[in-house]
């Protein structure tokens, strides 16, 4: 009882993300790898995951909690928006809560985890659990498969030669970069955030 009362007391408080810490993840995948991929898949797959963590570890992130026994009130900052906690609740070392703000003239609904890692250390997860309003945007990165077109020339050396501005072999790597970066829209929406207690 007493371990468990002190991981409630200890997520009370408020807590940020670390901007310099947060974008070192995002070398974990190389996004300029395509440059050199002979591969296309290659270069759309360095695309996808380094679009991913790139695109979690964007805007700051805080949160500001009070903990009353099991409840969990206060407010958070995400996506740019001041957000309410609602329905927030407190078991060990871990705390849950849904937030709602409006977008595209719905309702969007974000249920969120936060994880006490250790006393100044807090790691939030979400879900989705209507899905993301216009997520099927990304697909327009399909666009980029006109890269594709050389190929169908005969001639694979032509075709090597036709992309001057990247200086990858493969043409087709350029639209994989651009298939990579739709997937990382959606890699980023579920990745992990790390937040630190404030100063």
């Amino acid at each position: 009882m007493a371990t468990a009362g002190y991981a409630q007391t200890g997520l009370a408080g408020k807590w940020v993300t670390d901007p310099p810490a947060a974008p070192a993840a995002a070398p974990a995948a190389p996004p300029a790898g395509g440059v050199p991929a002979g591969g296309p898949g290659g270069g759309g797959g360095g695309g996808r995951g380094g679009g991913g963590r790139g695109g979690g570890a964007g805007a700051q992130t805080r949160l500001d909690f009070t903990v009353d026994g099991a409840k969990l009130t206060g407010s958070m900052f995400e996506g740019g928006a001041d957000l309410e906690i609602k329905e927030g609740t407190v078991s060990g070392k871990q705390a849950k809560w849904y937030t709602i703000r409006p977008l595209n003239g719905q309702d969007f609904r974000v249920n969120w985890t936060a994880d006490l890692t250790d006393d100044n250390t807090v790691t939030l997860n979400r879900e989705f659990p209507n899905g993301v309003p216009g997520r099927g945007a990304p697909a327009a990165g399909g666009a980029p498969a006109a890269g594709a077109a050389p190929p169908t020339g005969g001639a694979p050396a032509a075709a090597a030669a036709a992309p001057p501005a990247g200086g990858a072999p493969a043409g087709g790597g350029g639209g994989g970069g651009g298939r990579g970066g739709g997937g990382g829209g959606r890699g980023g929406a579920n990745a992990a955030v790390i937040l630190h207690r404030a100063k």
